[in-house]
């Protein structure tokens, strides 16, 4: 009988470690995620007013295409390892880990 409460015990226990897991690794990717999309909102916005100045300015030359070229290449890496590569989700877990430790530590 104890042999099975603590089977129990020791199963609940690696239940709620791989709860635990699950969620830091969620948390992790939201970040990420929100991370990106925060990115591509500014791109927008500041590349839209940009733009605007370029056609009021100089319609003539058309300039503001190097900015969005540039940031676009910038913004489709972020996209990848946002969406596409687990590197990023492990360095953001590792670094989420790291601080939670010091600061249960304190």
């Amino acid at each position: 009988m104890e042999d099975e409460k603590a089977f129990e015990s020791e199963t609940e226990n690696e239940n709620g470690e791989m709860y635990l897991r699950a969620y830091q690794r969620a948390r992790a990717m939201v970040g990420v995620k929100l991370a990106f999309y925060l990115h591509l909102g500014t791109y927008l916005i500041v590349n839209l007013f940009l733009f605007i100045v370029n056609v009021i300015t100089s319609p003539q030359h058309l300039w503001c295409i190097w900015p969005i070229i540039g940031w676009g290449m910038g913004l489709l890496i972020h996209a990848l390892f946002a969406f596409s590569f687990p590197v990023a989700l492990s360095v953001k877990h590792w670094m989420f880990k790291k601080e939670f430790e010091k600061q249960i530590n304190k």
